[in-house]
């Protein structure tokens, strides 16, 4: 049922009816809604014959330099500029900062070290980021340790692996944050020890698409209540990896979980920040004027819930558009959004029907404007 509501909402573009098939499943109260029912893929912790933690963790807590995190998406987990009052509460689940004060660090270890725009903060961002938002990061997301790269960066590989931003323990399986720092090669023996999931469909996947629904195809629910839901959902998730989090450095027990000891530093975001931020959120959504900008705040939020499914992510753009401000390539005309995948070779070698596609060409389903995605 669940996967039918989600090609339902696929294709509500293109199918006048997709809100009343929504609504006829939704009736039958049988969709994935409960952390239990949950459909992911869950790693193991070993590390050989075989090797089974999550892919992530193999990049990042091994013996060479992880890849690098997107700084747009960091960005959006730090108050967004000014948005908000705090940071996103799942940011320390998400992130894992090996170096937490950036200050001190040579210019030549910044992979934007040779642009024409240096890293000084929003006056200094190139002219086309600013215009997507005048908060928008360059170079680094933030400097007490959140340093990923530029979408469209593909300068040299400069000597920064030590001070990179690596994959934390949603869902990943990595280091949790605590704010100490650290180096995170060490041969697969820290954090959660790549014992991670890759999060298919979630609840909290499925109040997003739900609300998106509601202002789009009218099946006839609150799409605030789902806002809320699908925030709330998505941070218990996150929230639930406390227990791959190393409790050696105890100086407390978790008040909800006695048997479980914890670091004092992610008991912040389960005694108030969630709720702190979800009042927040929904005074956005409040303000919001128009359905449009309601749909832009659901789907910037559905779009961090999803870290770790990058396909739900590169649908929802395609689809919605949203979120709006999506960091834009680094140089100013960067060539064609690419609205769809090739078709594989074999494909189209051994089908004599069959023939190649542009990246230009768009799904069935997606009658978005072209202008709609830069």
């Amino acid at each position: 049922n669940t996967l039918k509501l989600r090609i339902y909402n696929n294709t509500r573009l293109v199918d006048a009816s997709a809100g009343t098939k929504i609504k006829q499943i939704l009736d039958n109260e049988n969709v994935i809604d409960t952390p239990a029912e949950d459909f992911v893929f869950r790693y193991g912790d070993n590390r050989s014959n075989p090797n089974n933690r999550h892919p992530d963790y193999n990049d990042s807590y091994e013996t060479s330099d992880g890849t690098y995190m997107s700084n747009y998406y960091m960005w959006t987990m730090l108050k967004e500029g000014n948005k908000f009052s705090i940071d996103d509460p799942r940011v320390r689940f998400y992130f894992f900062r090996q170096d937490t004060d950036l200050s001190d660090e040579d210019a030549t270890v910044w992979d934007c070290y040779l642009t024409a725009e240096p890293v000084d903060g929003p006056s200094d961002t190139p002219a086309h980021y600013s215009n997507v938002d005048p908060d928008m990061c360059f170079c680094v997301a933030r400097f007490d340790g959140y340093f990923g790269r530029d979408h469209g960066n593909n300068e040299g590989i400069p000597p920064d692996g030590p001070i990179r931003t690596v994959f934390g323990t949603y869902p990943s399986g990595g280091n949790f944050d605590d704010g100490k720092g650290g180096d995170s090669q060490k041969a697969g023996t820290t954090g959660g020890l790549g014992k991670g999931i890759n999060p298919i469909m979630t609840s909290s996947f499925v109040f997003f698409m739900r609300a998106e629904a509601a202002l789009t195809a009218s099946t006839g629910e609150n799409a605030r209540d789902l806002l809320e839901d699908g925030v709330g959902a998505s941070m218990d998730k996150v929230f639930s990896f406390k227990d791959l989090v190393d409790g050696t450095k105890v100086i407390g027990k978790d008040p909800q979980q006695n048997d479980i000891t914890v670091k004092k530093a992610y008991l912040d975001p389960l005694s108030g920040l969630k709720a702190t931020y979800l009042a927040e959120l929904l005074a956005a959504y409040d303000a919001a004027g128009t359905n449009a900008a309601k749909l832009n705040i659901i789907m910037k939020e559905y779009h961090k819930a999803l870290w770790g499914n990058g396909l739900e992510a590169y649908n929802n753009l395609r689809r919605t558009g949203y979120p709006s401000d999506v960091q834009p390539m680094i140089e100013v005309n960067p060539g064609t959004f690419i609205w769809s995948a090739y078709y594989p070779t074999n494909f189209v070698d051994r089908n004599q029907f069959a023939t190649q596609k542009s990246m230009t060409d768009k799904i069935f389903w997606d009658n978005t404007p072209s202008t709609s995605v830069k």
